[in-house]
């Protein structure tokens, strides 16, 4: 068993590099158009946070779906069509596309995990720097001094803007936002890797799982997670070095030439994507061949997932009886599929003439 899994292991990394090197430079073209389109996302921050919540769910995920299944058509041989590209932008709003990044979860996620970020590094930061910076110790004492003799929340508020504005809180303002806008920016990119990799299941069935709820195709990582995420980390460890020399170099060069300091996380998610992109063509390639490695456990969860759901929806009053049949009729689909491809796996091994190509 451990000569078959280390055999599969071996085979994973030769495909994701064998896809990688036949396409490479035609993937690199269109990680560099995502990253032009991650620009446009981030230039309206530069007046107003507010606009990524437009920008990030309705320019920049959309991009990156297409961009992910552009790379996948290019890696199984496919010529890529950019006429085609609109449309594949487009189907990442529907059936069965739709929530496949679960946008409105992770953007949610991830402003919660900004604001404890910031909390936890502005108390740290304070604790440290009333010890050893007198500068900015004697301008919180005035600050609280300020702060107690307010009359109203609104004079409180003005006491506070100074202080966050003053020279001497600088250095305060530009800590706390780096740490919360990194580590909250890292979990958004992992939560968007993961579910790209969730994406691969769809694959598995050819898309005839697409009448399928995508919490289908989640609830199969969750319970395959313990197999499968040391297996991604073990290969795509890369990916949260980059983030960091990309993030906190262009941050720190930044701070030099900017004196906004709110403006700095754009400028550090800007240096991640500059090093993404030439590792996107490598990584994506590394989550079809994890799909592929992960192919007969993923596909029997789905199924029995989607027995669960049909089973749900028998005793679910309002559910249309055309739905469950379809559900039901798709699942008996995959397990024709799935018993050919245990039936494809047991056979014997063909001469090496014929096994040349990784995708035959």
């Amino acid at each position: 068993m451990k000569t078959n899994d280390a055999k599969k292991e071996k085979e994973l990394k030769t495909l994701a590099k064998d896809l990688t090197k036949d396409k490479y430079f035609r993937n690199l073209s269109i990680t560099i158009m995502l990253f032009s389109i991650l620009v446009i996302s981030l230039l309206p921050a530069f007046f107003s946070m507010g606009f990524l919540l437009f920008t990030v769910p309705f320019l920049l995920l959309p991009s990156i779906f297409a961009a992910q299944m552009k790379m996948r058509g290019a890696a199984l041989r496919e010529e890529p069509d950019y006429k085609e590209t609109l449309s594949i932008f487009t189907a990442y709003f529907v059936a069965p596309w739709r929530g496949v990044y679960r946008a409105f979860r992770t953007i949610l996620f991830t402003a919660l995990l900004w604001s404890l970020f910031s909390t936890v590094s502005g108390v740290v930061y304070l604790g440290l720097s009333t010890s050893i910076d007198p500068a900015f110790a004697a301008a919180y004492d005035v600050f609280q001094a300020k702060a107690e003799s307010a009359a109203n929340s609104t004079e409180l508020m003005e006491f506070m803007m100074d202080f966050v504005a003053s020279p001497e809180a600088l250095n305060f303002e530009r800590f706390t936002l780096g740490v919360a806008s990194g580590l909250s920016g890292y979990y958004f990119i992992h939560s968007i890797g993961i579910s790209s990799l969730t994406a691969q299941f769809h694959f598995l069935f050819d898309l005839r799982a697409q009448y399928l709820d995508n919490r289908i195709f989640f609830q199969t990582y969750r319970s395959l997670r313990s197999t499968i995420a040391p297996k991604y980390w073990k290969y795509v460890f890369f990916m949260p070095i980059l983030y960091v020399i990309g993030f906190v170099g262009a941050y720190l060069i930044g701070s030099i030439y900017i004196p906004n300091p709110a403006l700095l996380p754009l400028l550090g998610y800007a240096g991640a994507g500059v090093l993404f992109i030439f590792a996107l063509p490598y990584y994506w390639n590394l989550l079809i061949a994890l799909g592929l490695y992960f192919e007969i456990p993923a596909s029997e969860n789905i199924i029995w997932q989607g027995k669960k759901a049909i089973e749900q929806m028998l005793y679910t009053p309002g559910v249309p009886k055309e739905v469950a049949d379809q559900t039901k009729d798709t699942v008996a689909t995959l397990e024709e599929i799935l018993a050919k491809k245990k039936a494809q796996e047991n056979e014997p091994p063909k001469d090496k003439k014929e096994n040349g190509d990784p995708q035959k």
